[in-house]
């Protein structure tokens, strides 16, 4: 029945979030419905091609989660589902990086200018590209609806080509494996190479470093044997998703902390320690839109593992690291 897990699960990605559990239940209970009065008609099973036939009259998914949605005049219900979907999207794929393109811009243009008013020029650029976009979409949204009423581009689908059901808590064991490859070559390189005062022959560096040297140097062989446990263990607990939340966020701190640290030893080359300090300065903000940006995947990545806690394997205790 694994094709059928297929089509509620991509069923279930286009109702609204507080009545998923109750729709998806309904519809189960009358695709297995259906199933048994076939079965029972044929005296057999139903084999595969069957049961993705029946689904295929059913509709596909996006058609089906239409028919619960509320009906609205200007873009229908089936289209609604898509629609309400890319406006959600719009954000984090349009608005955020104009914003990101909008302050570097301002900043670079008005070195001289205040963080507050770089934000207030950011803001401003964010409401007019918001009415603007929100717009564009909208219509052509609203013009599919009138010149394709029917939404014919979505009848001609294909079960089997429906995406497989994912466990929210599955860890890929070769994401597990790249990672501790990565953080056990990095650790000797570390050590030989970046120890100082004088690095890769070029930089002599401060006494500050040493405590950046450490920090990136534990939080590296940290983030190996926590690679090592998921590689072992491939699955998030609420636990591990906070050990990866605390050690990025501790990693994101200190390199900001490295950014703004004088760890240039000014008098072994005042034009290279000057040159590097430029190009500090010009690169900060876009560390801080990276950090923030790393902090909401963890922070979000806790909250999906909290809420999902049926889907552990049942071998596994939910407290385990």
């Amino acid at each position: 029945m694994d094709i059928i897990d297929r089509y509620l699960h991509a069923i279930e990605f286009w109702l609204p979030k507080n009545q998923k559990r109750d729709i998806i239940a309904e519809i189960s209970e009358d695709i297995h419905s259906q199933i048994d009065d076939q079965q029972s008609q044929l005296g057999r099973a139903l084999n595969q091609d069957e049961i993705e036939a029946l689904l295929k009259q059913r509709g596909s998914p996006v058609l089906v989660a239409g028919r619960y949605l509320p009906q609205h005049s200007l873009i229908g219900p089936v289209l609604l589902p898509i629609y309400v979907f890319v406006l959600k999207f719009l954000p984090l794929s349009y608005l955020l990086p104009m914003c990101v393109i909008s302050t570097v811009s301002y900043r670079t243009a008005h070195p001289a200018a205040t963080w507050g008013q770089t934000m207030a020029a950011a803001v401003g650029n964010i409401w007019s590209n918001l009415f603007v976009s929100v717009g564009v979409v909208t219509l052509a949204f609203a013009a599919l609806q009138w010149f394709d009423p029917q939404t014919r581009f979505l009848s001609n689908w294909n079960p089997h080509k429906l995406p497989p059901v994912r466990n929210p808590r599955q860890i890929p064991r070769s994401t597990s494996a790249f990672e501790l490859a990565i953080n056990l070559a990095i650790i000797p390189w570390w050590i030989a190479y970046l120890r100082g005062p004088q690095i890769l022959g070029l930089v002599w560096l401060s006494p500050v470093w040493s405590y950046f040297f450490w920090g990136f140097l534990i939080i590296t062989a940290g983030n190996a044997a926590f690679s090592a446990v998921c590689l072992m263990r491939p699955f998030w607990t609420t636990q591990r998703a906070l050990v990866r939340l605390l050690s990025d966020s501790f990693g994101s701190v200190l390199f900001l902390w490295l950014l703004k640290s004088d760890v240039v030893d000014a008098a072994h080359g005042l034009d290279l320690h000057n040159l590097i300090q430029r190009i500090v300065d010009h690169a900060f903000p876009w560390a801080v839109l990276v950090t923030l940006g790393i902090f909401a995947v963890d922070l979000y990545r806790v909250i999906r593992v909290s809420r999902t806690r049926d889907l552990l394997p049942d071998n596994v205790p939910s407290v385990s690291l």
